[in-house]
């Protein structure tokens, strides 16, 4: 997301300076709300793992990972600090009350975009004109990006959690070594895929994010 504008920094450094200020912003928010959510909804399900770690909280500072955060500022694709969650606390049937949790961040994000971008779409701020109306902008595409980024079924983002609460444990178990390295394999391949300019999981998102932001916004 950044790294795409770098040349902003030598170009025209104020331009930079607002479009980092704007995302920094976007993803503190977003990461925040998702990853609370997770948190909230484990506590409804009868974990309270989460909420003893202090993760039931609208602090930004409970939920920011510097890795996830980082991808997220540099290719526009990133992760929260995970949720603990304990499955031997969670109310039965299990695999629902999992599929809910790693649902809620997900739904969260898509909400959160749906509701900000309510001005921008009955008209009540300008955009593109405007710094408030670019801000909005920025933060309905943000919330967009992490929640179909997440829905990606490997490990840790909510698409593998989600397919895991789908999948017998037969299959599922299996996979506990690949469930253990993915952050860092997920870091390569995002690393790889943007400065070798293939762009593939740009690809595989790309679509889902232009045509919800474009809806949501009124514009497509």
């Amino acid at each position: 997301m950044i790294l795409q504008n770098f040349d902003l920094l030598t170009s025209a450094p104020a331009e930079f300076v607002r479009l980092l200020i704007m995302v920094a912003f976007g993803l503190i928010i977003a990461i925040t709300v998702h990853e609370f959510s997770h948190a909230y909804v484990a506590h409804l399900r009868g974990d309270e793992t989460a909420r003893l770690h202090g993760r039931v909280s609208l602090n930004p500072l409970a939920h920011l990972d510097w890795m996830g955060t980082l991808m997220l500022f540099v290719a526009g694709f990133g992760w929260g600090k995970p949720v603990p969650v304990d499955s031997n606390y969670l109310r039965a049937p299990v695999r629902l009350s999992w599929a809910a949790v790693s649902v809620a961040g997900v739904f969260s994000n898509l909400l959160l975009a749906a509701v900000i971008s309510l001005p921008i779409r009955l008209g009540l701020v300008g955009y593109p004109f405007g710094n408030f109306g670019t801000l909005l902008a920025y933060m309905v595409q943000i919330n967009i990006v992490l929640a179909v980024f997440n829905l990606i079924p490997f490990p840790p983002l909510d698409g593998f959690n989600i397919l895991s609460a789908a999948l017998p444990g037969k299959i599922m178990r299996p996979l506990v070594p690949v469930m253990r390295w993915g952050p860092f394999i997920l870091f390569g391949l995002i690393l790889i895929d943007n400065f070798s300019r293939t762009n593939v999981l740009g690809t595989v998102i790309g679509w889902p994010v232009n045509h919800l932001t474009m809806g949501l916004l009124g514009l497509g």
